[in-house]
């Protein structure tokens, strides 16, 4: 026969478990809208007492059965898998968000739209030189409107690469945040490791002494939810991937791996962790502590490299739209078409349109292009607006001496033409129909083999020639870029980089769609996992209502039944 009081003692646990289960519920409910809270339940089973003896009968077995309800513990439902592949996404998602907004500032500094930019600037000085080809009289004021339009190409020149180099800068920037964020965010993880796992050494002291995994003991759900938000918010900067320690900490890596590290770096392990480190940065110079890499570089405080490491994220993308190159990469440089693309692309477009301009122009090339040029770089020319001269040295660097004694010089050779430096030739500022000359040689000494070019005398040309020549040449076909990456007029090269420009920005917008939609389809899946649901809440609800009420009437029905056994049975005389 059974203790007289078994059936309170089940009826009490029932109560008490129905109560912490309509408490569970309520905490749910409270936390409906907390972001980063993961539903979760009481886990049940069904309390047993076994005599495990040849001696037991079944009458004592019997005795012993009809426990009741015990509880194991409160429990979070969530998906490890599904945790995994939105990290996943939202990396990607954030990288191509990133890669496209930064190029859409790109588009927004090399674009036409208003007629400011290059495509304007140029219908312009075509228009120029076509009046003034087409003025007899070779009209000055004519001369100086064309002067003035390729002053205003060299101008739009110098904001291109004025903004673009700002545009990098500030993505330079904002990398260091990004960085700043991982490292705070790493940061706090170690912390909630360490909370997570002290609170293990007290719920799951037993499976500590025994040196066994406290996984899927019951543990400190909300620590766990706010560790598991920031792991969300890590996977937004980079590649990575969670474990979980035995002792209810966890270890992170970031990145996919080289031959110094395989497995990627360990960011995070249990209260170790490695920080990210953008080298020489130097928020009030930023300018100058990049002159060593020309690139931006980012490594973990243990040394290794991330810029190879990180493949996809904030981090990544910035990192490519700050270094790509594309076909003039070097160095520590990469051949994404970023920032630093763009920026070659306005230098050699600088380069390649003055060299064609100024060969179209009359004699340029007979003065070894030294001469008669229409452009220039700015550092060509002394503060006098002369061209710099230098002192001629031999093997040893010492000055070269002529036959009187004197410091032989030559005129400098001319600066690389840039965005940066580009600028009308002091020839041409000095006269402004210096476009319209021709050469009449001077025949005086026809013997003389330098005398066409040294003794002649440069006059304007009233049938237009010349200055045809370079309206035309306008039009024609020039190669511009490394190793000839394009062929073509000014115009179709213009239109070739705001075409890669595009391209560029229409892929990342496609990918970015993609992504968000794959995150938000497993952020759903998981949403209807781990998410709380108000519905089924509220018939959770009253399902532990009902059983509540029903244990209470068991406890009154087992109370009735004792009143019963006690006052009621085997009374004499009654």
């Amino acid at each position: 026969m059974r203790s007289t009081f078994l059936g309170f003692e089940v009826s009490k646990r029932t109560i008490q478990i129905a109560q912490k289960s309509i408490d569970i519920t309520n905490n749910n409910l409270s936390n409906a809208n907390t972001a980063g809270y993961t539903r979760q339940r009481v886990d049940l089973n069904s309390t047993y007492l076994y005599k495990s003896s040849r001696f037991t009968s079944p009458v004592a077995m019997l005795s012993m059965a009809g426990q009741g309800v015990n509880a194991f513990g409160v429990s979070q439902l969530r998906d490890p898998y599904i945790d995994k592949r939105y990290r996943e996404f939202t990396a990607y998602t954030s990288e191509n968000d990133v890669r496209q907004s930064i190029l859409k500032e790109t588009e927004k500094i090399l674009s036409d739209t208003g007629g400011n930019g290059l495509v304007a600037n140029l219908d312009e000085f075509k228009s120029a030189l076509a009046k003034y080809a087409a003025d007899s009289s070779y009209n000055k004021e004519l001369a100086s409107v064309v002067r003035n339009e390729a002053y205003s190409i060299c101008q739009t020149l110098h904001s291109y690469a004025s903004d673009l180099e700002n545009l990098r800068q500030e993505n330079i920037i904002e990398l260091n945040n990004s960085i700043s964020e991982v490292n705070d965010i790493v940061d706090r993880i170690v912390e909630y490791n360490k909370a997570i796992t002290g609170e293990y050494n007290i719920t799951a002291a037993d499976k500590i002494y025994k040196k066994e995994s406290v996984i899927g003991s019951y543990g400190p759900n909300e620590l766990i939810d706010a560790r598991n938000e920031l792991i969300d918010q890590l996977s937004f900067y980079a590649n990575i991937k969670v474990y979980d320690n035995d002792d209810g900490s966890v270890k992170i890596i970031m990145g996919t791996g080289d031959e110094l590290s395989p497995n990627g770096v360990e960011i995070v392990n249990g209260n170790s962790y490695e920080h990210l480190v953008l080298k020489n940065f130097n928020s009030s110079s930023v300018s100058q502590t990049f002159e060593d890499y020309d690139a931006a570089m980012v490594v973990f405080t243990n040394g290794v490299d991330a810029n190879k490491m990180i493949t996809t994220g904030d981090i990544r993308a910035r990192l490519d739209m700050i270094n790509g190159n594309g076909s003039y990469a070097s160095s520590h440089q990469n051949t994404e078409y970023g920032i630093r693309y763009y920026q070659s692309t306005v230098n050699e477009f600088a380069r390649a349109f003055a060299e064609h301009m100024n060969k179209l122009n009359s004699m340029f090339e007979s003065y070894g292009g030294d001469g008669r040029a229409m452009f220039a770089a700015s550092s060509d020319y002394d503060k006098n607006g002369n061209r710099v001269v230098v002192t001629v040295t031999d093997e040893d660097g010492n000055p070269v001496l002529d036959k009187d004694g004197n410091v032989v010089t030559k005129l400098a050779d001319r600066e690389i033409i840039t965005a940066w430096n580009i600028n009308i030739s002091q020839e041409w500022l000095n006269d402004a129909n210096m476009i319209g000359q021709v050469y009449t040689p001077d025949k005086s000494k026809p013997d003389d083999p330098d005398n066409d070019i040294w003794n002649g005398e440069w006059k304007l040309s009233l049938d237009g020639n010349n200055v045809n020549t370079i309206y035309l040449g306008v039009d024609e076909e020039f190669s511009v870029g490394r190793a000839g990456e394009f062929k073509g007029s000014i115009y179709d090269y213009l239109l070739f980089v705001d075409n890669r420009l595009s391209e560029s920005i229409s892929y990342y917008g496609e990918q970015y769609d993609l992504n968000s939609k794959n995150a938000n389809a497993i952020l759903d899946t998981r949403q209807s996992i781990s998410g709380v649901s108000k519905e089924e809440e509220g018939v959770n609800m009253m399902n532990y209502q009902k059983w509540f009420n029903a244990s209470s009437r068991m406890l009154t029905t087992l109370d009735e039944m004792l009143d019963r056994l006690v006052n009621n049975t085997g009374v004499v005389g009654r």
